[in-house]
């Protein structure tokens, strides 16, 4: 009975940091892939086929070996390889553009085969872990309990990396935390020297995270990163060539201070107004915008920027927002147009 119980915990451990752990990590390299590849929504539904597809192959691997293999010594391994796979995969994935010329957009091979790739080993063990863990319970309806426990994990991952991750972390230092969730599943499957092990590997895992920095910098090569920052819609990078700033978003460049863009922007409508007019921008007022629609002295400037970081970039650039006019709003455009009451002389889309 003692044993039994045991098993019952083991199963819950590792099921529940397996769970965790696929959807935070999935949600990670999803974005890190579109951040390399420049993506869009069709780069997220081909790495979640591709993530699937490996997932359940490796399902069906792990349902010929579990009758076969010692759950508890498999289940060691495969929680410390699953914690310490995710960092070569985002390493791997930001060396990825280093394989072609900068600034071509490829086509759906080029993209789905390299990142297919990079996920393919994760994906495959995380699998086979499902059922060697099963192999831990005796009884009726199994195949119902690794399904609610799994999924009560990935529900938890989705709620811990959407509220908590992508607003307080780095990529790198949230692997870090799905790392010792996982060394923690894997002290619970082993004895005294497998938890020295676990304590060593643990440390190891501390001592890499300057390599966050260094892999970044690979995207941005002749460039000084300035600040890189997660943000619920994207990742934010302000980096220096020379004397230029320069913002992108997934490394899509946004502004490069001394554009002369900004002025066409701006200039040839509000010079069909008098000065002391009301304009609307929606976005990129941080960019230079808001300093040259300054120049035609408009009473009120009414600012709508959907990202809150984008808003704070401010600080490291022009300093728009200082201006006694501007009124900044965060939040989708679209609802800000139907809801205010406000009508304006100029209205600017950026």
């Amino acid at each position: 009975m003692t044993i039994r119980l045991e098993n019952k915990y083991r199963f819950w451990a590792s099921l529940l940091a397996l769970g965790i752990s696929s959807v935070a990590i999935q949600l990670v390299m999803i974005r890190e892939v579109m951040a390399s590849f420049s993506g869009n929504e069709l780069v997220i539904g081909l790495v979640l086929g591709a993530w699937l597809l490996f997932t359940g192959a490796g399902a069906a691997l792990g349902g010929h070996l579990s009758g076969r293999l010692n759950a508890r010594p498999a289940l060691f391994w495969s929680h410390i390889l699953v914690a310490l796979l995710p960092f070569a995969q985002i390493g791997a994935i930001r060396a990825l553009p280093f394989l072609w010329t900068r600034g071509v957009m490829l086509g759906l091979g080029k993209t789905v085969l390299p990142a297919g790739a990079v996920i393919l080993p994760f994906c495959v063990i995380g699998g086979i872990m499902i059922p060697i863990a099963a192999s831990l319970l005796r009884g009726k309806d199994v195949a119902g309990k690794v399904y609610f426990v799994d999924s009560l994990g990935d529900l938890t991952g989705g709620i811990l990396f959407s509220v908590v991750f992508v607003y307080t972390l780095s990529h790198w230092d949230s692997l870090l935390c799905v790392a010792l969730l996982n060394l923690s599943a894997a002290t619970l499957m082993t004895g005294t020297h497998g938890r020295l092990l676990v304590a060593v590997v643990a440390m190891g895992l501390f001592v890499t995270r300057p390599l966050d920095d260094t892999t970044i910098s690979w995207r941005f090569p002749g460039q000084t990163v300035i600040l890189h920052k997660n943000t619920p819609f994207a990742q934010l990078t302000i980096s220096r060539s020379g004397t230029q700033l320069n913002v992108l978003q997934d490394t899509i460049p946004l502004f490069s201070t001394h554009e002369p863009e900004v002025e066409a922007k701006v200039h040839p409508a509000l010079a069909q107004v008098p000065p002391g007019t009301s304009v609307l921008l929606i976005a990129g007022g941080v960019f230079g915008t808001i300093n040259e629609i300054a120049k035609h002295h408009p009473a009120r400037v009414d600012y709508v920027e959907i990202d809150p970081a984008v808003v704070a970039l401010d600080d490291l650039l022009d300093k728009s927002l200082s201006h006694p006019f501007v009124h900044v709003h965060v939040g989708d455009g679209r609802l800000f147009v139907r809801k205010t009451p406000c009508r304006y002389d100029v209205v600017i889309v950026d």
